[in-house]
Formats: structure tokens, sequence, C-alpha cells
């Protein structure tokens, strides 16, 4: 049953991931999201997965070290080739102004 505080939410935040996870991309979308009330929304890529936890967001926004990432392991080809890929994400702790953060990585399956 759906936890209260996820039902409307569809991106997963950095502290949510408390370990690696393997998943598989199902596709992946240019987005617009508002990371303030105050403020304007920007554009951001983002890739919709399965494979994550149970009432857990199934979309995980990147920017441009999201997208190094994803380049080194597989390589610059069309976003819509990623889709059936498997990959890792994990947390990876950052500060951000001065405040520890959680971001979310990306790596290659361990065999």
């Amino acid at each position: 049953m759906p936890k209260l505080g996820s039902l409307y939410r569809r991106y997963l935040r950095g502290a949510e991931l408390t370990a690696p996870c393997n998943v598989e991309i199902v596709g992946v979308t240019q987005v617009q999201v508002q990371p303030h009330p105050r403020a304007e929304t920007v554009d951001k890529w983002c890739l919709w997965v399965k494979g994550l936890p149970e009432d857990t967001p199934n979309g995980i926004l990147f920017g441009p070290r999201g997208e190094g990432q994803l380049v080194r392991l597989f390589g610059n080809l069309d976003v819509n080739d990623l889709v059936g890929r498997r990959i890792q994400v994990y947390p990876h702790p950052i500060q951000v102004a001065g405040q520890k953060k959680t971001s979310i990585c990306f790596s290659t399956v361990p065999k």
C-alpha cells in the first residue's frame, strides 16, 4: 500500500535511496521542474526506471554530472537507445550551499 507523502511524487530524492539498487531504464524524457516555489521552472532530463523499492517514485532527474556518468557507461548514443539498459543507482553524499545532501549516481550493474 502506498504511503502518504509519496502519492503524487514522481521523482526520487537522493536521501530516499539508502543503498545501491539495480534498475532498468524504461524511458528518458525532458521535464519541466520547479526547484523552489518562488523559482522559475527549468528543463531537466529524467530517467524513468523500474526496479526501485515499492512506494518509491520511479523518475530520476539528472543534470550534467549524471549525463557524464551515462556517457562513460554507454558512450554518446541517442537517449532513446538507453531504454532497456540496466544500471545501478546509488546514493552519494555531497555539499550544497554548505548543507549535506545526497545525490543519485549511476554506474554499471556489478556482476
